[in-house]
């Protein structure tokens, strides 16, 4: 078993939630989920999720999507006790993050090809609207994949279009920081 590795982040956004208060968000690794309450930091943390929009991937989702060892982004009511969340991002821990190019696509067999990886595309992968599906991938084409091990094989969980303005981006902070600089998912890894 892996140690839990959480990080929690408190912040008084800038914003108010429509009732007035002021909103906090919390950044965690999810312990466990019990119905709608979302524990975190080994249960020190209770959220009471039942009534928070639930995006997963950029889509609405449920309470479903949030597992064991996600890493959620709560937007909560700071003064409600326990936490009161009204939206909840999930980013579910993949085996591996890359962007890139597209180097080859191979619809028939449901593939393509980034950094030299050959990529598993299957009815679970969800393709943001930009990308849409295998059939558009284009070779050439900045993508950014979150994959898992499957057997000897990747397996592709999400796939998305890297915006031309990250590309932009990217070469500005290697310019200025070095070939073997890295930012953050979403803009090319070097």
């Amino acid at each position: 078993m892996r140690p839990l590795t959480l990080v929690a982040v408190l912040s008084i956004a800038a914003a108010a939630l429509p009732n007035g208060r002021p909103a906090a968000e919390l950044l965690a690794r999810v312990s466990s989920v019990d119905g709608n309450v979302i524990h975190v930091a080994n249960g020190l943390i209770a959220i009471d999720a039942r009534n928070a929009e639930i995006v997963w991937h950029g889509s609405a989702s449920t309470i479903a999507a949030v597992t064991k060892g996600s890493l959620i982004i709560a937007t909560l009511n700071a003064a409600s006790l326990p936490a009161t969340a009204t939206r909840i991002n999930v980013v579910r821990p993949s085996d591996v993050q890359l962007a890139g190019p597209v180097m080859a696509v191979d619809a028939a067999h449901g593939t393509l090809m980034i950094l030299g990886l050959t990529i598993a595309v299957d009815a679970g992968t969800r393709f943001d609207p930009n990308a849409k599906g295998l059939a558009q991938v284009k070779p050439g084409q900045m993508l950014s994949v979150d994959a898992n091990r499957n057997g000897n094989r990747l397996v592709a969980d999400a796939v998305g279009v890297v915006p031309l303005h990250n590309v932009a981006v990217d070469r500005r902070h290697e310019a200025a920081h070095g070939a073997r600089s890295r930012l953050t998912r979403g803009a090319l890894i070097r």
